[in-house]
């Protein structure tokens, strides 16, 4: 059920589905697997991220899974680098202006990009990543 609802895009059920899977094998991979798919539809990125970490550690992967898990753990790793750079990137220009640790330097708005086109990138950062889950799971 945790696969269809993530065709789906409702990470609500997804992740409901997958923790009744777990409730009843919790050493079943695929539902900690889509469990964690769950959660990055969810936006849920760390808690994802810790979820593949300890699935890679376990001993039952199969050959066939642990290169998926290992791709999604990177593409993950990948979007919270981005993320994290970012946002520091925006506090960097908040905080540098006018606090007393140098002069205070005028944005040129024509170099800046506005707030909204920062949150349609994560936005589209966030579709690619819910996209490739899908597509993960349809390859399944």
């Amino acid at each position: 059920m945790a696969a269809c609802y993530l065709r789906l895009e409702n990470g609500k059920r997804a992740l409901e589905a997958s923790s009744k899977a777990l409730t009843h094998n919790a050493n079943n991979t695929k539902a900690s697997y889509r469990h964690a798919l769950a959660q990055i539809t969810l936006k849920e990125h760390y808690k994802a991220q810790a979820e593949l970490q300890v699935l890679l550690k376990k001993s039952n992967i199969s050959a066939s899974e642990k290169p998926l898990i290992e791709r999604e753990l990177s593409d993950l790793e990948k979007f919270l680098k981005a993320k994290l750079e970012k946002e520091r990137k925006g506090l960097k220009g908040f905080l540098g202006a006018g606090l007393g640790n140098g002069p205070a330097v005028a944005i040129d708005p024509n170099t800046t990009k506005p707030e909204e086109e920062e949150e349609e990138e994560e936005g589209q950062q966030q579709q690619r990543l819910s996209a490739k889950a899908k597509g993960k799971q349809r390859a399944q």
